[in-house]
């Protein structure tokens, strides 16, 4: 069952950490559980208690916003040692590790696009979950849709800010 998702963020980017934030509230209401990094008085190490809330979730969703923060890498370092499907969402078109792992995915956000972003992930979702069941596809679309509903919220939130 794809029902827990791990979302983290680049510390200090408050557009990525207010989509997580909202994105943690609506999964709520129809039954996924987000899960957000635990990071204690601004540590620069990953701590035990988010280790062991990205050993629970199904998959990682990352928002690579601005610049990259030690802590941020660390938690997607840990997240394929540990091979959970990672989506990483960047706004800049800069690679963030070299090395390429089949459960780890690196999406560039097109804010005027979102649509052929969101199919892209989709299939690598898909990919990544190849043997279900009725009810386990049931919840891979509704994984889909909740990223979907981030890659949305960071494109309002993009384009708000353009027409200040």
């Amino acid at each position: 069952m794809l029902r827990k998702v791990f979302i983290t963020y680049n510390p200090g980017s408050t557009m990525a950490e207010q989509t997580a934030f909202r994105m943690q509230t609506l999964a709520h209401l129809y039954g996924f559980e987000v899960l957000l990094p635990y990071r204690p008085g601004g540590s620069n190490r990953i701590s035990q208690e988010t280790k062991r809330r990205i050993d629970q979730s199904q998959f990682v969703l990352a928002f690579d916003l601005g610049r990259s923060r030690n802590i941020f890498k660390q938690e997607i370092q840990y997240a394929q040692s540990m091979q959970k499907p990672v989506i990483l969402l960047k706004d800049k078109k800069r690679s963030f590790l070299p090395v390429s792992q089949p459960y780890f995915k690196e999406f560039f956000i097109d804010y005027y696009n979102t649509e052929d972003t969101l199919h892209e992930i989709a299939r690598f979702i898909d990919g990544q979950f190849k043997e279900k069941e009725k009810e386990e596809k049931r919840d891979q679309a509704f994984a889909t849709a909740l990223v979907g509903i981030g890659l949305g919220l960071l494109a309002y939130w993009f384009l708000s800010a353009k027409q200040e």
